[in-house]
């Protein structure tokens, strides 16, 4: 028979060793626990955020084709996470359409309504930016002119347009036909059917010059509900009158100043240059300057010798330093934005003409320092950068 021997007593530190293993590993699991249910639950929200939104759309239109294409208004939502499960159209004064119009406040047609799963923090941007939630619809609002009134069937938002304009009146000008094409691709709804053109040197035209205090022709008119349009009431190019006619303000030189009855804007170009200076910059590149950068127009130029009576005349007259430069005529101060920087590279005369005197600001180019009677030419190498001339 095998003696029963006693086992071996547990040392006081071995029993620590085992505690803190047992802790250890009790404290792992709970980790690990606890990172499985994190990793879970990423999981989950990552599938929820991939999910698309559940959603189904009802179109109201109208029997509108200038209205705004509310197919195209549509496309945005369609760009946002979002599945349609359904998507149908009705018309506004259908029984469907009547009801919905007015159970939901609907002011302006064509609409679109989105039910489903509006609440979905997906999409709280876009309805908020796009419209309204009532009830368990979210109502699209943000329905541009031209549109319809659900309650009296009426079309808003039509405008008719005037173009003030004669070519024999005023020849330099641009035919502002163009500038009506860019309003309608902002937006402005006015049909051929509504343009209509008049010369502003007859009685209707004049009527109309005096009646919007115009100044500068040839000018665009809008007629009809201008206020309905954001673009026109915020408008930094022209103004709304009390009638609510929109006035085109920001007419681009040449125009007929109506307040002088002239021609604005057609400029004479004097080139002063030294027919000795074969060194000298081209100074016909002012003329490109001016026409390509600033769209001036050149009514006439011509090119004077700084050694004729003329050129003398000019160089005494407004105190030139140096040439090549140009000289050039009061109608400059049509173009605000050229006169606007020219102190940076000129002066305005007291008798209104404009001369050019920073040849610097063309860099680098050669030019006749008239006091010096030398040759200044920036691109030759430090301490051969002049040259007498005889």
């Amino acid at each position: 028979m095998t003696p029963i021997t006693p086992k071996t007593p547990i040392k006081k530190n071995e029993l620590v060793l085992l505690i803190i293993i047992l802790v250890a590993t009790l404290g792992g699991l709970a980790i690990s626990f606890s990172l499985s249910r994190d990793v879970a639950k990423r999981l989950a929200g990552a599938k929820e955020a991939a999910e698309p939104v559940k959603l189904n759309v009802i179109k109201i239109t109208a029997n509108c084709p200038e209205c705004l294409d509310i197919a195209a208004a549509l496309n945005d939502l369609k760009k946002q996470p979002i599945a349609l499960s359904e998507e149908k159209e009705i018309s506004f004064d259908s029984p469907e359409g009547r009801e919905l119009t007015s159970s939901l406040g609907i002011e302006k047609i064509p609409a679109y309504i989105v039910r489903g799963d509006i609440k979905n923090k997906k999409l709280a941007a876009f309805f908020e930016a796009n419209g309204k939630i009532v009830g368990d619809s979210f109502v699209f609002e943000k329905v541009q002119p031209v549109f319809v009134t659900p309650q009296s069937g009426e079309k808003h938002g039509q405008l008719a347009a005037l173009v003030l304009y004669s070519a024999v009146q005023c020849p330099a000008c641009t035919d502002p036909a163009p500038l009506l094409e860019q309003f309608k691709a902002g937006g402005i709804s006015a049909s051929s059917s509504t343009t209509r053109t008049v010369d502003p040197r007859g009685a209707e035209g004049q009527t109309l010059v005096k009646n919007y205090r115009i100044t500068s022709l040839p000018t665009i008119l809008l007629q009809g509900e201008t206020k309905l349009y954001e673009q026109l009431v915020s408008a930094r190019f022209g103004t709304i009158e009390p009638d609510g006619t929109f006035v085109f303000r920001a007419v681009s030189p040449p125009y007929f100043d109506a307040e002088k009855n002239r021609v604005a804007g057609v400029v004479e170009l004097i080139s002063l240059v030294d027919g000795s200076c074969k060194e000298c910059y081209d100074v016909g590149q002012h003329e490109l300057i001016l026409k390509g950068t600033f769209g001036v127009k050149i009514g006439s130029s011509k090119i004077i010798d700084a050694s004729s009576a003329a050129g003398k005349r000019l160089i005494k007259q407004y105190s030139i330093a140096a040439v090549p430069t140009v000289i050039i005529s009061p109608d400059l101060s049509a173009y605000d934005q050229l006169v606007s920087i020219w102190p940076q590279v000129g002066t305005a005369e007291k008798d209104g003409w404009y001369v050019f005197r920073e040849l610097k600001a063309l860099g680098g180019v050669a030019y006749k320092d008239l006091a010096a009677n030398i040759v200044v030419n920036p691109v030759k190498a430090a301490g051969n950068a002049t040259s007498t001339v005889k």
